[in-house]
């Protein structure tokens, strides 16, 4: 007898006050704004940690998002474009779900899991989106 592959569990619709209440580990679905860190940015193994907003600008609440970066072969969706050493914040490409590229002010769906560890909250993205 086969058996079917279990599907990704669907993620919790959350507000952005409410992300880093979510048990760790939880899938979830937040709207917001990726931008550039204005004082460097953190790579590690083909992933970059970047700012989320709950507002444009830079602006309101915030907490990082741990996104893929197109440095890593075959990662050209769901992934930021790895800016150069000497970027500035409005030099943030984004790479969407469905292959549209957008810029740091356009308003994005972060597709992903919940990291908490103690004071600290941020969000394991596997898919960004138009909300």
């Amino acid at each position: 007898m086969l058996s079917a592959c279990s599907a990704e569990k669907p993620p919790v619709a959350v507000t952005f006050a409410s992300i880093c209440q979510q048990e760790a580990k939880t899938r979830v679905a937040v709207d917001g704004y990726l931008r550039l860190p204005p004082l460097g940015i953190t790579c590690k193994s083909g992933r970059c940690i970047i700012a989320f907003h709950s507002r444009p600008g830079g602006k309101g609440a915030w907490i990082g998002a741990d996104v893929r970066n197109t440095a890593k072969p075959g990662s050209g969706s769901n992934a930021i474009k790895m800016p150069s050493k000497s970027y500035r914040v409005e030099d943030l490409r984004v790479h969407l779900k469905d292959g549209h590229v957008v810029g740091q002010e356009e308003k994005v769906r972060l597709v992903g899991e919940v990291r908490n560890s103690g004071k600290s909250c941020r969000i394991e993205v596997d898919a960004i989106e138009t909300p």
